[in-house]
């Protein structure tokens, strides 16, 4: 017999029942979050950074933020045994925003660049206008 007259075995069925009435709680405490996650999912996603994969796990879009600034690129694969590619160097369209800095205005961009390297630019600096570079062929 126990402390409160009862055999072992109602013992440890009464602990048991008392681990699944929490077991039962906390189910209905994750369902509810659950339905949470699912209705703020459904309305608005906050994060730093997103990256979207194909499916063989290509990172095709990334959007980022870091600090004052913000990223969108779209990139292409590289091409496979192409001459004079630089390895692991995408070829992309980067959609860019920086904000003021210390004496610095605020800029958007958008840049391409070809095996890593930026070969066109349009840029809108706060103030000064845009400006449109294109590397020379």
């Amino acid at each position: 017999m126990t402390d409160r007259g009862s055999t072992p075995l109602e013992a440890r069925l009464d602990q048991l029942a008392h681990r699944l009435d929490e077991a039962a709680t906390e189910l209905g405490s994750l369902r509810h979050e659950l339905v949470e996650l699912r209705t703020s999912l459904a309305h608005e996603i906050r994060t730093r950074r997103v990256v979207i994969l194909e499916e063989d796990g290509f990172a095709r879009i990334v959007l980022e933020t870091r600090g004052h600034y913000g990223r969108v690129g779209v990139l292409t694969r590289e091409p496979r045994g192409e001459p004079g590619s630089k390895h692991g160097q995408p070829t992309c369209i980067e959609l860019v925003a920086h904000d003021a800095i210390d004496a610095d205005p605020p800029n958007v961009a958008i840049a391409l660049t070809d095996s890593g390297d930026v070969v066109a630019t349009l840029e809108a600096t706060q103030g000064r206008g845009p400006v449109l570079w294109i590397e020379p062929p």
